[in-house]
């Protein structure tokens, strides 16, 4: 291929993904924190009984979990109806 026609799909890849970019707020903000936090708990797989007491997040909802690999490590895939994902 070509180093200028791999050169203009570079540049129009680079165009479409900054498009969709999120809008980050400066600052803190305690809601999304404690929403985060729900989605740490409910992606941990503890037996603890703490993680039975914390309700599941209103703005997130798991739409991939991976099969457990290696020395039993996972991950989740959360996201919400904006399409962020964590």
């Amino acid at each position: 291929m070509p180093i200028k026609s791999a050169f203009s799909i570079a540049c129009a890849l680079l165009l479409f993904s900054s498009a969709r970019a999120q809008n980050l707020l400066p600052g803190f903000d305690k809601k999304e924190f404690a929403e985060l936090l729900k989605v740490s708990v409910k992606t941990a797989k503890s037996s603890a009984s703490y993680a039975n007491q914390v309700s599941p997040p209103e703005r997130f909802r798991m739409v991939y979990e991976s099969p457990e690999m290696g020395l039993e490590n996972l991950w989740d895939l959360w996201t919400d109806d904006n399409g962020q994902a964590v």
